[in-house]
Order: C-alpha cells, then structure tokens, then sequence
C-alpha cells in the first residue's frame, strides 16, 4: 500500500509542479493569457475585465447550450450571450453512488443509494432546474477509496457525469479541500498531518494527494459538456485564522495569505490543463470577524479596540472578502438567514441576515463591491433560510431565499439596479448564478428540509412553493 501510494503521488503531481509556497506565482492562468496574467493583482482583473466589458459568467448559444466563460472571453456559439441562473445544490450525488461511503436515509429510511441519486437529478431536470452544485470529493477520509481502488471510484463518477449529461443538465464541480490530510493519514501508517499541512505545505502527504486529485479530475471531465466551472471546494475560509484544534491539532489555522497561495497553487494546475473553465472558491461568506481576526490578536493593534473577534466594519469585511478570493475568477460566498452573532454582519446589535436590515445585506453588499471595485462576479452558491429548515416548509422560512432570488433578478443587466449597471457589469451579470440549498438531500432527509416537488411530509410541504420561486426568478432573468 505504502508503495502504490508512492508511486500514485510521483505519476499523479503535474510535471510543472506549483511554486513553492511563499513564493509569488505570477503564472497562475497559465500560457497564452496574457491580459489577465497576473492574477493575483484585484486591480489587474479589475481593469482587464473591465476593458473587455465581460465578467466571468454562463454563455449560453441558440440551442440552449451553456458553458463557463472567464472574464472579458466571448460566449461561443450563433447568438451566444451572458445569462443569469437560478440553480441548487444537488451536494451529495457523488456519495451516494460511492461505495466509499455509506449515506442515510432514503425514503423508506434505508441506506440512500445512487437509484436516489438519479431520481434526484430526473427529478431537477423535469422540474426546469439546469444547473445544480455538488461536491466532487468524498466526505473527510472516505475519498481514500480514490487512492485504494481508483476504478471502481472513477467508474462510479463517470456514471454520475454520465446522467448529467444524459439528463441535459450542467453541474459546478466543487473538486475538494480540507479534507486531505485526513486522507494522507487515513492511507499512510504512522502519518499524523493536520489541515495546516495540507494548506501550508507542498512537500506534505496531503498536498500532494490533493494535487494529483485536481489533475485528475480536471483531465478526466474537461472534455465533458455537463461541467460549467470548477470549485476548489467548500467553506475553507471559515477555518483561516481560528484556534489550532480546528484545523486538527498543532499550531494556529492557516492565516489570508496562505490559504490564498493554497488556492493559487491549485488553479494553476487547473489552468495548466483547462484555460477556458471559470474557477470559484467555494467560500462562505466570511466570518462577520474576518477582518479582525486577520489583523487584531490583541486590542492593543490599530483600529481593534473590539479585539479578535470583533464585528467588522462593511468596508473591512468587503476588503476581506476581495483578498480570500483573490485567486478566482469568480468569487464565492454562502449565506443563510440567522440572527446568531456570528451572522451580525456590520453591526454586532442589528444582524443583517435579511435585505431589510441596518447595513444592507452582505449578499448586496458583496455583489456591488465585487463587480464595481474587482472586477469579478459572486456566485451565492448556498443560501438558504434558518437551518435545518433552508427551504420550508413555511413561507417564512422561505423569506430569506425569496430575498435573495429577488436581489438576482435585480441584478441582471438593463436591470437597474446598482449590480446590474455598474461598471464591466453593465454587459454581464454581476450575480450570474446562485444555488439554494438544497435539491432533494437523500442523505440528510432525516435532519434537513429539502426540496421535494409533491412531497406529502409535513417538513417538506414548501417544496412547491420554493420551486415556484426559482422558476419564476429564471422565468425573469430570461426576458
């Protein structure tokens, strides 16, 4: 075992292996992409998107085709154009077809299998749903199925890519991270590496296995229609610069800048292999304390007399926010209604999880600094109303969802809202795609409320209504 590992990790790692971490990497996009070369710079993708009067976003041609395109590149296509999509999240498609994992409960309360899989997304495509979200790893060390059977895990994802396309839908593939190190040393005796090996370290057991997965994940599907773009995973920027036994013992979490270099890394093995795919992070929206983390281990620093975890200023928090995603194309940000403190965004006594509240919500606030001062589009790929009822079944539940479908519609081109005309923004959405959570969760029916059109149990009661709401939001963004 020791051996095949080895042997996997010296084929699998790209031949123009990433820079080491410190180190500026100014070749992130790869080859051949000159005007948007560097990256890392917000203003140059401010600037370059800005010039060509296209953010990054969905195409879609006069056959309904779709595909991701980067900033400032042409739709293809006869009569290929910008569009805006309300989608979901179909999250866990790849686990229960996965014999590396074992998922409840179906709706007889058995073990949910890919038969639930598949009439999920029969279920989506039927219902106008076009493009949904899933992970595209397997759940904390149960992707150490990838290292120790590679085909039976690549024949069981090539079914599931398979009905996706066969069922003419379009998926954003969220390929996988914080979960690596568990791997390593679920496969590698005696190992003992913690999530800051993975994030820091690119000799690590765990960056490694992470990047031959991105390689051999991209290689494999690039070719495939159904992919619209990339994801390099979900929420590891809720980890940045928390205690160390959130990132599994050692020392304190990865802080901005090395979580940003991890990313980086990443989309240049992406980049090196698929240019024209749009990459997200996959991020939450921030901690409402990110800046304050970021910068105050004390209150004696400047402007931290709230200390650590104090409540950020709208302009600190969007400043963060440019600067954890500084290495897509496209940023990432999830967001749900609650009124804990950690969701009080701008001001720690008026939460903003609704658009009504002090401050405007961070959703807004997030699109219109995007578009405006980076240059780049958000992608809300989670929202939902007050866990665990995201999507019902009262229209009270829904009221934060609605908000948010509301907001995208708002924000279309010729819209005339602020994110709708502003800036690059004027000729592409700045909000081009959100996906609710979630579609039809078999393996978390027990303790979520889902969408399930024509369910007749009582927490899943909404899902007519809250799919009324995405068709009629889609129904909008089309005219």
């Amino acid at each position: 075992m020791v051996l095949l590992l080895l042997l996997l990790l010296v084929v699998a790692v790209p031949a123009k292996a990433p820079a080491p971490h410190g180190r500026e990497q100014t070749d992130a996009l790869g080859a051949g992409d000159a005007e948007l070369k560097a990256a890392g710079s917000a203003e140059v993708w401010s600037s370059g998107a800005r010039a060509h009067g296209l953010l990054a976003g969905i195409c879609e041609d006069s056959a309904g085709t779709l595909s991701g395109a980067r900033a400032g590149a042409p739709c293809p296509g006869p009569g290929g154009r910008r569009v805006q999509i309300a989608g979901a999240n179909i999250f866990d498609q790849l686990w229960l077809g996965s014999s590396g994992m074992s998922t409840c409960c179906n709706a007889t309360g058995g073990p949910a299998t890919y038969a639930d899989a598949r009439a999920a997304l029969e279920a989506a495509a039927a219902s106008g749903i076009r493009v949904f979200r899933f992970f595209g790893a397997l759940y904390g060390d149960a992707n150490k199925l990838w290292v120790r059977d590679p085909a039976l895990f690549w024949s069981e994802y090539d079914r599931l890519v398979d009905d996706i396309e066969r069922l003419g839908l379009y998926a954003v593939l969220s390929i996988g991270e914080k979960m690596w190190w568990q791997v390593a040393n679920a496969v590698t005796p005696g190992l003992n590496e913690t999530l800051n090996d993975e994030v820091r370290n690119r000799s690590s057991v765990a960056w490694r296995l992470k990047a031959a997965y991105v390689e051999q994940v991209v290689v494999r599907y690039r070719g495939r229609r159904g992919i619209l773009w990339w994801e390099l995973g979900n929420e590891l920027n809720l980890n940045v610069n928390l205690a160390a036994s959130f990132c599994g013992g050692g020392a304190q979490c990865y802080n901005t800048a090395d979580m940003v270099q991890y990313q980086r890394d990443a989309v240049a093995i992406i980049r090196a292999l698929d240019p024209a795919r749009p990459v997200s992070s996959g991020f939450a929206a921030g901690r409402a304390s990110a800046w304050h983390q970021e910068h105050c281990p004390d209150k004696a620093q400047q402007n931290c007399t709230s200390g650590y975890w104090g409540t950020d200023t709208k302009e600190q928090w969007l400043q963060m926010m440019g600067q954890q995603n500084d290495a897509v194309d496209i940023i990432s940000l999830h967001s749900y209604d609650s009124d804990s403190p950690g969701s009080c965004y701008f001001d720690a006594h008026n939460c903003s999880g609704t658009f009504a509240s002090p401050g405007g919500s961070v959703v807004a606030a997030a699109v219109e600094y995007a578009a405006a001062t980076l240059g780049k589009p958000v992608y809300v790929g989670e929202y939902g109303g007050p866990g665990p009822t995201f999507t019902g079944p009262s229209a009270a539940d829904q009221a934060y969802p609605a908000a948010v479908l509301d907001y995208q519609v708002q924000a279309a081109p010729g819209a005339g809202s602020t994110a709708g005309g502003v800036g690059a923004a004027a000729s592409s959405s700045a909000f081009p795609l959100s996906t609710i959570w979630a579609w039809a969760c078999p393996s978390h029916r027990a303790d979520m409320a889902c969408i399930w059109p024509n369910s007749t149990r009582a927490k899943e009661a909404g899902s007519n209504r809250m799919l009324k709401l995405l068709t009629t939001a889609n129904e909008k963004m089309q005219l």
